[in-house]
């Protein structure tokens, strides 16, 4: 992976850029250690898709998780429970 420390700036910064453009992730070093990284946008969005998705996956597991210890007649039909939050918020 390539790697660019911020003593270089603004030369090395403009070198990593380009390497990022072509699809390379760059780390940048401050004070000898790794402190961020460079990506694409197109690695960004899909990073961002993939944390979205492990979100929904991981509440859907609680939500069943939830359901099953809950016995059916302690369940509520949304539309009550709809209308007691809109009483909350009121």
């Amino acid at each position: 992976m390539n790697r660019i420390s911020t003593n270089g700036y603004p030369h090395s910064f403009e070198d990593a850029l380009s390497r990022v453009a072509a699809g390379e992730p760059v780390i940048i070093e401050y004070q000898g250690k790794d402190r961020a990284a460079l990506i694409s946008l197109e690695a960004l969005r899909l990073l961002e898709l993939s944390i979205e998705q492990e979100e929904d996956r991981l509440d859907l597991e609680e939500a069943r998780k939830i359901m099953a210890q809950t016995k059916k007649e302690e369940w509520i039909p949304w539309e009550q429970a709809e209308a007691e939050l809109d009483a909350i918020q009121d």
